[in-house]
Formats: C-alpha cells, sequence, structure tokens
C-alpha cells in the first residue's frame, strides 16, 4: 500500500473529515458545492427570481448604448417626483450572504443624477437607512455600496432594492449595468496578462462557427439566428478569456504558458479540469480568435510542465499541489485534455511545434492503461486508484460526470481501437441505465459518485455520504450537474438511441419538476428529485439546456432555459461548464473524427394488407438511412433498384419502412444502407425480399 493510500484512509476516518477534506482534496477535480457569494441582480437580463416592482419609472432592460458589460444595460428614467426603480426578488436574501452591493451607473449626459439607494425587508417595507449617490455625468463609475452602510436589521431579510429619485422631481434617464450582490471577502481574480508573442500557424480547417448538423432528432434554441447565437458564444468566450485565461511565464525553450485559473474563489490556483475545459474552448474557437492556436498550445505545455506524480504522461490534478498528498490525476481534466488534442489535430495539422495526434495517442494510451478498469471498463477517479488496497475507491467506483461517451467513441476512432473504446461505452451506459431504473426511475438524475450493491454483486447504486467530498455525494450535486451536457453531447454528435433516451428522461423531468419555469432550476437534488437548497447557479440550468436538446416537445422551454444563461456570469466552474454548453446549444461543438456510417444487418420485413413494412436496428453514427428496393435478389444499388426514400434517424432504438407502392403481384427485394453526418454511405445491409407468383392448380410452378 502506498504512502498516498494510507492518507486516504486516514483523511476517512479522521475526527476532523470536514476540514481534511476541504484542505487535503486530492482527490476531487471539481470545486466543493460551497454558499452561493454571488446574487446576479441584473446582467443583460434580470436575474432568475427578480421583478421588476418600479413606481413612476421608464426602464428599458434592453437598453443597446451605452452597456458597460455584455449586451444591454438598464435605462431608467424618473418621470415624477420620487419616482422610483424598484427590484423585487421573489425568494428572500439573507444579508448574511452578502456585504457589498456592486453596479456600474451610467450618469445622464446633461444633469448629474441624484439617487438614494434603499432595501425592502421581508415584509417589503423599507428597513434601515439610506445610501445617497450622485451618478457623474457622461462616464460609467462603479459603486460598491457596504451593506454595513445600510444599517439593515440583522435579523430581516431583503426582499428589494429600491434607487429612488432624491431631487423632488423628474429626471434625465441614466443607466445601469451588472448589479449584484456579493461577498467581498472572496479574493477577486487578477486582471490576466494575455500578451501572446508566438507568431499563429496554419488557418483553422474548422473555424468557428461551424454549424454541426446534430442528430435529426435533436432541437435548438429557435428564438434567436444562427447568427446571434453565434455572437452569444463570441461575447461570453471573449468574458471567459478576459477573467480565467492567464499567461504564466514560459518554458525552457522561451515558449509561453497559460493556465485556466480557478476565478473568484483562488484566483492563483489552476486544475486539470480547467486545462481541459480551456483546450476544448480553444480548438474550437479558432477562427474567431487569431491567437487560439498560441493559446492552446501554452494551455497543453502548462500541463505538460505539471505531470501527475503516479502516471506522468497525465496531468497533476491540482497546482499548485498539496504538499501533504502529492499530485496525482484526475480523469475529467485528462479525458478533455485528449479530446482537445484531437481537435487540434483536425483544426491546424501536426507540422508545428506541437505534433497533436503524437501527443494525443500517447495520453489516450495512458488514460487507458492508468483510469479505465481493467474488469470494469468503468472510468477510475485517477490514477492514484488501486484495486485491494482497502481505501474504498477502486475500478467499481467511479464519478458519473467522468461518463463522456462521445470522447470514449472519438478516442476510439482516433486510435483504431474501437473494440476497446465500446467496451467502456457499454459499461458506463450499463451504469447508467441501472441508476436511472432502480434509484432514480422517475428522474433519471445521477449521483455524483457511484458504487456496487456489493462485492459480489456489482449493479451500481448511489455512494454513500462522504465517500469521497462531502454529504451529497450520493445526491445531484456539483459533479453530476454535467451530466445532461456529457450524454446529451454524445446523443446529438452520434445520435445513440441508448444516450438519447438516458437525456430525454432527465430532460422531461426537469421540465415537469420546475413547472415549466427553468429559472426554478434548483443547485442539487436527491435522486428522487428533492431539491436541498434554493438559489439559481448557471452551472445546473446549463447542461440540463444540451440534454433539452434531445426533446422537441420541450423547446419553448429550452429557449427561456438559453436566455437565463447566454449572458450570465459567475465563477470559474460555472462560467467554464456554460460556454462549453453553449457551444452545443448553438451547433458549434464537433467531433474531430465522425462516426462511420454502419449497414444494419437485421432487416426484416412483414405485411398488413397492401402494404410491406421493413424493421431494424438502428445504428449509432448513422444520421439517416436509404431504401432501396429492386426485383433482382442480388443487384446493387450502385448500378439498378430504385431509392425509395431516405430516413431521418430520430434518435430512436429501431427503424421502420412501409411500402405501400409494391404491385401486389411483385416480387421484390430491399436492401438498406446507412448515411453519416459526412454524408458517407455504408455498405448494403442484408437482403429482406417478398416472393410473389401465382400457382395454376394441377402445374407445378
Amino acid at each position: 500500500m502506498t504512502e498516498l493510500s494510507h492518507h486516504r484512509i486516514f483523511i476517512l476516518f479522521s475526527l476532523f473529515v470536514v476540514m481534511l477534506i476541504v484542505s487535503c482534496s486530492a482527490f476531487t477535480s471539481t470545486p466543493l458545492a460551497l454558499p452561493l457569494t454571488t446574487e446576479i441582480i441584473y446582467d443583460d437580463v434580470l436575474g432568475p427570481g427578480w421583478e421588476d416592482w418600479s413606481w413612476d419609472t421608464t426602464v428599458d432592460f434592453t437598453n443597446s448604448a451605452p452597456v458597460k458589460q455584455g449586451n444591454d444595460s438598464m435605462a431608467v428614467t424618473y418621470i415624477a417626483a420620487w419616482a422610483g426603480l424598484y427590484l423585487h426578488a421573489s425568494a428572500n436574501l439573507d444579508p448574511a450572504n452578502y456585504d457589498t452591493l456592486h453596479f456600474w451607473l451610467y450618469g445622464s449626459e446633461s444633469v448629474a443624477n441624484n439617487i438614494t439607494v434603499r432595501l425592502y425587508d421581508e415584509n417589503n417595507n423599507v428597513a434601515g437607512d439610506p445610501v445617497n449617490i450622485t451618478a457623474a455625468s457622461g462616464v460609467w463609475t462603479l459603486f460598491e455600496l457596504p451593506l454595513a452602510d445600510f444599517n439593515f436589521p440583522a435579523d430581516s431579510l431583503i426582499s428589494g432594492i429600491v434607487w429612488q429619485d432624491r431631487a423632488g422631481a423628474a429626471q434625465p434617464t441614466y443607466y445601469l449595468d451588472d448589479i449584484r450582490l456579493l461577498n467581498s471577502s472572496d479574493t477577486p481574480t487578477p486582471t490576466p496578462t494575455i500578451t501572446p508573442t508566438a507568431t499563429p500557424g496554419p488557418a483553422p480547417q474548422r473555424p468557428f462557427p461551424q454549424h454541426v448538423i446534430y442528430s435529426p432528432g435533436g432541437i435548438q434554441p429557435n428564438h434567436r439566428s444562427q447568427s446571434q447565437l453565434d455572437d452569444d458564444v463570441r461575447a461570453f468566450y471573449d468574458y471567459w478569456k478576459a477573467r480565467y485565461l492567464m499567461a504564466a511565464g514560459t518554458d525552457g525553450d522561451g515558449n509561453p504558458l497559460y493556465r485556466v485559473s480557478y476565478g473568484d474563489t483562488n484566483p492563483d490556483r489552476t486544475v486539470s479540469e480547467g486545462q481541459g475545459y480551456g483546450m476544448l474552448l480553444t480548438a474550437i474557437m479558432a477562427g474567431y480568435d487569431a491567437q487560439a492556436q498560441v493559446y492552446f498550445d501554452g494551455l497543453w505545455r502548462y500541463s505538460r510542465a505539471h505531470p501527475s506524480d503516479v502516471d506522468a504522461r497525465l496531468m497533476g490534478w491540482q497546482i499548485p499541489p498539496d504538499p501533504e498528498t502529492g499530485n496525482d490525476s484526475a480523469f475529467d481534466g485528462d479525458a478533455d485534455i485528449a479530446y482537445g488534442l484531437l481537435l487540434a489535430h483536425v483544426q491546424w495539422g501536426d507540422a508545428g511545434d506541437v505534433d497533436y495526434m503524437s501527443e494525443a495517442q500517447t495520453y489516450i494510451t495512458a488514460i487507458k492503461e492508468s483510469t479505465i478498469g481493467p474488469e470494469s471498463h468503468l472510468t477510475e477517479l485517477g490514477d492514484w486508484v488501486v484495486d485491494g488496497d482497502g481505501d474504498g475507491y477502486n475500478q467499481w467506483t467511479p464519478r458519473s460526470s467522468d461518463f463522456m461517451n462521445g470522447h470514449f467513441r472519438t478516442y476510439g476512432r482516433a486510435t483504431g481501437d474501437e473494440a476497446f473504446w465500446e467496451q467502456v461505452v457499454v459499461a458506463v451506459q450499463g451504469d447508467i441505465d441501472g441508476i436511472q431504473a432502480n434509484y432514480s426511475s422517475n428522474t433519471g438524475l445521477l449521483p455524483d459518485f457511484i458504487v456496487r450493491e456489493s462485492a459480489a454483486n456489482h449493479a451500481p447504486k448511489p455512494a454513500p455520504p462522504n465517500f469521497l467530498e462531502g454529504p451529497h455525494d450520493g445526491h445531484y450535486d456539483y459533479n453530476a450537474g454535467r451530466d445532461p451536457w456529457r450524454i446529451g453531447t454524445d446523443a446529438l454528435l452520434n445520435n445513440d438511441a441508448r444516450s438519447f433516451a438516458q437525456a430525454q428522461k432527465m430532460a422531461d423531468w426537469i421540465v415537469q419538476s420546475t413547472n415549466d419555469d427553468p429559472a426554478n432550476i434548483k443547485p442539487g437534488y436527491t435522486l428522487d428529485g428533492v431539491p436541498y437548497d434554493n438559489y439559481f447557479t448557471s452551472f445546473f440550468a446549463s447542461p440540463f439546456g444540451v440534454g433539452l436538446m434531445t426533446t422537441p416537445a420541450h423547446q419553448t422551454y429550452l429557449n427561456d432555459l438559453y436566455d437565463l444563461v447566454r449572458a450570465r456570469h459567475e465563477d470559474y466552474y460555472e462560467d467554464s461548464v456554460t460556454l462549453l454548453s453553449l457551444l452545443v446549444m448553438t451547433r458549434n461543438f464537433w467531433d474531430p473524427f465522425d462516426a462511420p456510417a454502419v449497414a444494419p444487418d437485421d432487416v426484416s420485413i412483414s405485411q398488413a394488407g397492401s402494404t410491406l413494412t421493413l424493421g431494424w436496428t438502428h445504428q449509432t453514427g448513422n444520421l439517416r438511412y436509404q431504401v432501396w428496393r429492386d426485383p433482382a435478389p442480388y443487384f446493387d444499388p450502385d448500378v439498378s433498384g430504385a431509392l425509395l426514400d431516405t430516413l431521418p434517424a430520430l434518435g430512436d432504438a429501431q427503424m421502420s419502412y412501409d411500402d405501400a407502392t409494391l404491385p401486389a403481384d411483385a416480387t421484390a427485394y430491399y436492401v438498406i444502407r446507412g448515411v453519416n453526418r459526412p454524408g458517407d454511405v455504408s455498405d448494403d445491409s442484408n437482403r429482406a425480399g417478398v416472393f410473389r407468383f401465382s400457382i395454376t392448380p394441377g402445374t407445378t410452378p
């Protein structure tokens, strides 16, 4: 047993378990479920649960200029004396969670605006003291008002905020932007120093935007034009890059290094998960971002400068490492890094400073050898997992957010090792089906961590509390919240019927459980759908957006959810997952190695009346099917035969086609061919036919 294994057992049984899990969290690659310390009141749109209760005031929430950040600001015009802009919260807020009211204000061009800011209590009454402000004319001014200045009663809750005229007369229009309640004890994110010096390489082969053809059974937000959707991604990426992408010096050869900052929570910290997110984003945004390859290569080199202590081919999960526990790997970060290298191979080729394909093959081999269970074929938590060492973590204890079947299929196609990675897909989908059937039959939700029923029975079940990270390890929490995004992406890119069904189950439930209002999505649920906290965060909402793309019946809900998250900014983890989800929701996330077209091998034929019905099992990767017919049994569709139809594959497990055009006395043979995303056509399926000929009594046919 290794020293690291001893350390994990000590943590598990220590009397100070909670404190040590936080301070020695070498096991986790995601942030703990921290209390919400930012309440977004307005950021292009009113935040979830906030309403306009103003009086004698004209308010335009979609003002296009001037704007401090994002796409819109709020234009406010007092039309009578003592008018008030009153923003009301449908759920009362505990002032103990915040210490600052933050907003930007652009004063009227003609005269300084004199305003009083007041807080309202849970009874909708003014409480505490007013804070008077004066807006400078024609410029943006940042106001950060300490809540202590309001002398708000400690035993009251905040139900609203008012900006009220204090001049005793109508006032000209002023503008507000980026309104939020903050806990300023969080360390602010430093200003990034992104100064690429390397010359960008070759032109990208798949520049942003891509407008990928997803499964015919999927949908996308349809209330905004495609160009607007693309602009939403561009704006969010610009924000993400400016806030989280940090210059990190140079390597020994003078090449620039880049890292993804953990944000306000800990700006000097970087985790492998973030490097993976950054590599996905910069590879996909190439073409829009002229420096994308410079950033990508710098992120890759930074990951190589910080290898895992266990398998040096993988990245250590956090920088700086914990000196007490060392620095081993985390599966999710490595999986995204490998996928990013494959994207880069297609995007820029391998003739530059980095041979992306060679590096990807090495990395995928390391993932296979060090973090996939040899018998279970399930994802392991990291390269530190050792079967039989007694610490409770083994090849049968995966994290559900590591179930990236789209990645695994691509690994197989890229390396020629499809058989192995198909085993991983089958094992992962088995765990998802097992949890959804036996523990979340009404919701489809998955737990953060999964264990086994027993040593002899490998059926999956939710992990117990404090299995690895905290009391919600067996719930749908801050790991599993990514599952609808990962599963939905596989369904949309690979048109896999099993992933479709798994994502649809979660999507149907979230619509029903929130009464058709995505603003009611909560930050964590038990597997039977009971929320255990009461605030909105884009982290839980955005992945559901991808899951909803598998359910055409929920188009309006998808549109509403998209509007909630497209310009909402929180912190590193939430913003990264949201941006990656936006890439899928706008059809801009792509697969570097598309699935091949596959011929079905079980075509059957039945007859009801004058109609013949063909049936076959859908094959993952096909988006459409060609139906061919000819009177000759061994016809070649490339030479003869009639193409009766091309059918869309809508994500269902079974396909069928009715042929009502065949004459009653005709003999016919049928062939089905699959068609994949690029339009490649498969070989022929098995042949099915109907034989019709007349028999005269007393004669031989």
